[in-house]
């Protein structure tokens, strides 16, 4: 029921003026225009979206570089990076991704950007507002974090490392960077508990394919033939087109 069905039920006689902006006069709360004192909520309401949002990109562990990162200021140079680019825009957080290949061809900004589009996403019920308000505490549901950073985690701080490999969709950059059996068997460990969770997953490399296969464990590269879509990004490195002609 709206503030007019509310009054007209109630036979309260109209004691305002019309509001200047809206032209009522049967809806007024202490005084004030309820239509006014509606819109204003929702635009603090709004305010405090951004600002959480913004929070929630910070806990996922997004770096500051790629806070801003989308899909829409993300420059493509060749057809196949377009269709990468568009396949991640309409991806639904159900399946796993591998994502191959060059340094600084933009793997982060477009996994950032995936990451930042279900961050955004994510909405509230009216009455979570109040809450934020006095505790501005919220939980995420996804992650970006490095693979050596999650090998340090296993090793020091496990509760912390359960809590990320288990987030519905997490992000894990810089996959084969070190080669080690323990890191190995690490990755290993994490694509197998996931699968078996059903939580997607999305692994990148600057490694091409076939240096990608070699690194990994039978088990390891099993799972992910099966399992994983693999993109293999095979443009130009964004950084040294942009530096040599910076310095051309």
């Amino acid at each position: 029921m709206n503030f007019d069905e509310l009054y007209h039920s109630l036979n309260i006689s109209p004691i305002h003026e019309p509001c200047s902006i809206h032209g009522n006069e049967l809806m007024y709360i202490n005084g004030k225009c309820g239509k006014c004192i509606e819109e204003k909520e929702n635009i603090e309401n709004f305010n405090l979206l951004v600002k959480i949002h913004e929070k929630m990109k910070l806990k996922a562990g997004i770096p500051h570089r790629f806070l801003t990162s989308t899909f829409d200021n993300y420059e493509c140079t060749t057809e196949h990076q377009k269709q990468i680019k568009n396949d991640l825009k309409n991806f639904n957080y159900d399946k796993n991704i591998c994502f191959l290949g060059k340094t600084g061809n933009g793997k982060t900004h477009l996994a950032c950007a995936l990451l930042s589009k279900r961050i955004s996403n994510t909405n509230f019920d009216k009455e979570d507002y109040s809450s934020f308000k006095l505790r501005f505490n919220v939980q995420v549901d996804c992650a970006y974090i490095k693979f050596y950073y999650l090998a340090h985690l296993k090793v020091k701080e496990f509760q912390e490392f359960k809590k990320i490999i288990n987030k519905k969709f997490l992000i894990i950059d810089e996959v084969g960077t070190s080669d080690s059996d323990f890191k190995n068997n690490l990755l290993f460990e994490i694509i197998d508990e996931r699968y078996d969770n059903i939580l997607s997953t999305m692994l990148i490399s600057n490694l091409p394919v076939d240096a990608f296969k070699s690194i990994l464990t039978p088990a390891s590269y099993s799972r992910i033939k099966e399992n994983f879509i693999v993109f293999d990004t095979d443009w130009e490195d964004f950084r040294l087109i942009k530096s040599n002609t910076k310095f051309s």
